[in-house]
């Protein structure tokens, strides 16, 4: 039985028995894991503020080839996001990040390009503050790096280059689709040419690069439109903390 050692995002954590935590991280060496924290739940626990969600630690864990579940030993706090945690809009945008991650990955599957995902969004979500880029900005590149990455330039249907006419997006067939190839398909939802290369540039740019794009009022529409189906639709449910995350945005429009 070795220790090992790693940087972890904590993506969930749940009570267990009278004083243990279950928690799972997403690793930089070994992509998503299950570890118990035994006695996280007490008033004087070692592990303090260390586990609560979306925070950046240092840990150190040692697991049984007979059981599924690692034992967390010790964990520091690199970067708590302590802005995030004071306002509620950005807690609930990062919640959705890691329930996204959480509800997408596998155990014990690692991807370096995920992991730096996660930081780097968190990160672009405290410095520019604008909750739609940011959340845009982490679905496209999700789908990229997961392998589910949209088809923007040609049609999913008849693979023609879709440079003008009326263009449509099909969540099922994972891209656009031509004005022709439109007329026989149904879960088509219109995007426009701007748009779409909107959703390129985030997609294939870096993120401190992405962040400087403008995006306008019916471009945000358009995308949203877009990225989140296409997550519910490749992991089969909706992600509930994003549908609270909408149901605060509602909230504040009719305020």
């Amino acid at each position: 039985m070795s220790i090992h050692k790693t940087k972890a995002v904590v993506l969930k954590t749940v009570n267990f028995g009278e004083a243990d935590k279950i928690v799972t991280l997403y690793t930089q060496s070994y992509g998503k894991l299950g570890v118990i924290a035994k006695g996280a739940r007490r008033i004087n626990s070692r592990f303090g503020s260390s586990l609560e969600l979306g925070t950046l630690i240092d840990v150190l864990f040692y697991g049984k080839e007979s059981s599924n579940l690692s034992t967390l030993t010790q964990c520091n706090i690199t970067e708590s996001f302590r802005k995030i945690r004071e306002d509620f809009d950005l807690l609930s945008a990062c919640f959705y990040m890691i329930s996204a991650v959480n509800e997408m990955t596998r155990e014990k599957q690692r991807n370096d390009s995920l992991f730096n995902l996660l930081i780097e969004s968190l990160s672009t979500l405290l410095k520019i503050g604008d909750i739609f880029k940011s959340i845009a900005l982490f679905e496209i590149k999700l789908l990229k790096i997961l392998g589910y990455e949209p088809n923007l330039k040609q049609c999913s249907a008849c693979r023609t280059e879709v440079s003008d006419g009326e263009v449509k997006f099909s969540v099922t067939k994972g891209g656009v689709i031509c004005s022709s190839c439109g007329k026989i398909h149904n879960d088509l939802v219109p995007i426009s040419l701007g748009a779409l290369r909107s959703l390129e540039k985030m997609r294939d740019w870096d993120m401190a690069k992405s962040t400087r794009l403008k995006l306008s009022p019916s471009f945000r529409e358009e995308i949203e439109k877009v990225l989140y189906p296409s997550i519910k639709y490749h992991i089969g449910k909706e992600i509930k903390s994003r549908n609270f995350f909408k149901k605060i945005e509602s909230y504040h429009l009719e305020v």
